[in-house]
């Protein structure tokens, strides 16, 4: 071609740095206009400064879009985005970019009688919102679609938002049935719907799982892929922490306590030095989750010999919720009146997991009732001192009620209700619900699940050791001996990671032996210094492995368990016990297995009963006459699914998540 021209070389140059300056004008307009939002978010406008728009305006993902001579502005005294008359997507609008389906949430007013609120995805307009000027409720619009960019504005006349937010967890794609959750019975309602037996109304919005714009057959078959592949997933949830008190320390969080109804919120994970005492009533301590569903932690291990239960309430309404709570000296959560004054009610625990605990993970008594316990892990809780004995995943129990119950009605307004809870390896029971000489009336369990609980193997570390695990350093008798031996300790977690300890396929005789070799020092108890050999052996240890133990002799017959879709399974003894009460009890859709006798209910009074089943007891269930446990064709399957929920939930707990299972489908 021959050399270039100086002129022509100019050319080439100055096309080059065209190119140049149109990539970083694009790359300038990208930020400008925000990035994609892929989580909920809330915004308040204030931040972004305030006085009239007349060109873009772009912070936190957001972009408003103004008009010049126009009357779009963020206003200071209404504390609120005005957005001008006739907008459009080009003018006095909101623009942003969602990754996918979402719930848009609107705080406004119209600035007239009355506003019609458009969402536009730039071609065409997806709905309406009709807005009043004395509107007082918050408005929502569902946006079922895929990445796109998204427009709001008033088609007539301004309006003034004074906050708007985005969930993308309120909008589940493929949940045509309605219960935020992808399964089979979502695709066979869909499937129901497209061959014409039966029609869907609201939940064919959520229909179209693949954004593709039909709702066909291959919705159905997409919908069964994800529910296999997520049966099993970390629960993500989302905090709004504007009306309380956000604290990452031990000093802020005992110092925002004191004041009455305080809602506190933790953003961090705590080392709290002393126990947290609920007395004032209608107060809340809450965990900020990170995005992906991991809890903060409050860590009571350095609480002192003076300290004792983590958190203790005294009074009514309170709420803990989405927080790991544990290494206390006693109950992590204990819910009990000090005297006649203290009422305990209408408290809620809730997305918590309890843990490492020297008694039970959560305790409900003496005079502590309507109480309600839901999505709560409790596992390895453990009682040094009394060799195993009262440290149960839950205890409802000792007077967990009001103080006298003479009629049903009164039985049922004192219930404490458990829903989507798990119990494992604690060193008593999964539930307990002993009584002496004052009532626990009433208690209901709803989709709730325990197993091997009561096993001194657990806790003295022989059950990881022959699994090949490292030695669980949390567990409380780790923690005493480490304390207590440190020298022997170090020596006997060396050898335990190592596994130079004793071989692998070693007696639980031998591990103790092997164990009692190495540390120098042995362990305080109720009845003397024991060795690790000394507790593994039955005759010593005092746990009791049951998974539902729902009373005592002393229970009235007035008393109420109310047991729906719950599972019990590998327990050394039972799996649903009366533990020689002679109360009444409803059971519907529950399965226990594995245990040495699944089922002992005689002489319980039976007020509800309905697919109860039972496979593979050591020992032959004790049933009221008349009454008998049904073992299924398909028993194997849905032991393999039990099974599999189950060590799910233990992994998302390790990660200090609450876990989402179909098991009780």
């Amino acid at each position: 071609m021959g050399n270039k021209t100086p002129d022509r070389r100019k050319k080439i140059t100055a096309y080059i740095l065209s190119g140049v300056m149109l990539f970083f004008t694009i790359i300038q307009c990208a930020e400008v206009f925000g990035a994609t939002v892929s989580e909920n978010k809330q915004w308040t406008f204030l931040f972004m400064g305030t006085g009239y728009i007349s060109d873009t305006l772009t912070e936190d993902d957001l972009t408003i879009i103004g008009r010049d001579g126009g009357s779009t502005r963020i206003d200071e005294d209404k504390r609120a985005l005005i957005l001008g008359k006739n907008g459009s997507t080009e003018k006095a609008c909101i623009k942003l970019r969602v990754k996918g389906p979402c719930r848009l949430y609107f705080n406004m007013v119209s600035m007239k009688t009355y506003s019609a609120v458009a969402i536009s995805d730039g071609t065409k307009i997806l709905g309406e919102i009709s807005v009043s000027q004395s509107s007082k409720k918050a408005h929502q619009f569902d946006y079922i679609g895929k990445e796109t960019d998204l427009y709001i504005y008033s088609q007539d006349n301004s309006v003034a938002i004074s906050i708007f937010a985005v969930n993308f967890s309120k909008i589940v794609m493929g949940d045509v049935t309605g219960d935020n959750a992808v399964k089979e019975a979502d695709a066979t309602a869909l499937l129901r719907h497209i061959s014409g037996i039966t029609e869907l109304t609201d939940g064919l919005k959520f229909a179209d799982f693949d954004l593709d714009g039909n709702t066909d057959l291959k919705d159905v078959i997409k919908i069964l892929i994800y529910h296999e592949e997520n049966k099993y997933s970390a629960q993500i949830i989302n905090v709004n922490t504007s009306n309380g008190t956000v604290v990452s320390s031990s000093g802020a969080l005992t110092s925002a306590l004191r004041e009455e109804n305080a809602t506190v919120y933790v953003a961090d994970d705590i080392e709290v030095g002393s126990r947290l005492n609920l007395k004032m009533g209608g107060q809340s301590i809450i965990g900020i989750p990170k995005a992906d569903g991991t809890l903060p932690v409050l860590n009571f291990k350095y609480m002192g010999d003076e300290g004792k239960e983590g958190i203790r309430i005294r009074s009514a309404d309170n709420t803990i919720a989405n927080l790991v709570i544990e290494n206390a000296n006693d109950n992590g959560i204990l819910l009990k009146s000090e005297n006649a004054n203290e009422v305990v009610t209408g408290n809620t625990i809730k997305n918590c997991i309890v843990r490492y605990n020297n008694d039970s993970g959560v305790q409900i008594t003496k005079g502590a009732y309507n109480n309600t316990v839901e999505n709560v892990i409790s596992y390895r809780n453990c009682d040094i001192y009394e060799r195993g004995s009262n440290a149960d995943g839950f205890a409802v129990k000792l007077g967990a009620g009001v103080d006298t119950a003479n009629t049903a009605a009164e039985v049922e307004s004192s219930a404490n209700t458990f829903i989507n809870c798990y119990a494992w390896e604690n060193s008593d029971d999964g539930w307990d619900s002993y009584d002496s000489n004052i009532q626990t009336y009433n208690v209901s369990y709803k989709n709730c699940m325990c197993w091997n609980n009561g096993n001194s193997e657990v806790h003295l570390g022989y059950t990881d050791y022959i699994n090949g695990l490292e030695l669980d350093e949390e567990l409380p008798f780790m923690r005493y001996i480490a304390q207590t031996d440190p020298t022997g300790y170090a020596a006997f977690k060396n050898a335990y990671n190592n596994k130079t300890l004793c071989a692998a396929s070693a007696s639980k005789e031998e591990y103790g032996a092997a164990a009692d070799a190495v540390l120098t020092r042995k362990i305080n108890t109720d009845i003397g210094d024991l060795g690790v050999a000394e507790l593994l052996d039955k005759n010593n240890w005092r746990g009791n492995p049951n998974g539902f133990k729902l009373g005592s002799v002393s229970t009235e017959s007035i008393c109420q368990r109310t047991l729906e879709n719950c599972i019990a399974f590998d327990h050394g003894k039972k799996g649903i016990d009366r533990n020689n009460a002679m109360c009444n009890i409803s059971l519907k859709n529950c399965i226990s297995f594995d245990n040495n006798k699944n089922y002992k209910l005689d002489d319980m009074n039976i007020t509800g009963y309905e697919s109860v089943y039972g496979w593979d007891g050591a020992s032959k269930d004790d049933m009221p006459d008349g009454y008998s446990v049904e073992t299924p064709s398909n028993h194997t399957r849905k032991e393999d699914k039990i099974r599999g929920a189950a060590q799910a939930m233990v992994g998302y707990a390790q990660e200090n998540k609450i876990g989402r299972t179909d098991v009780f489908e």
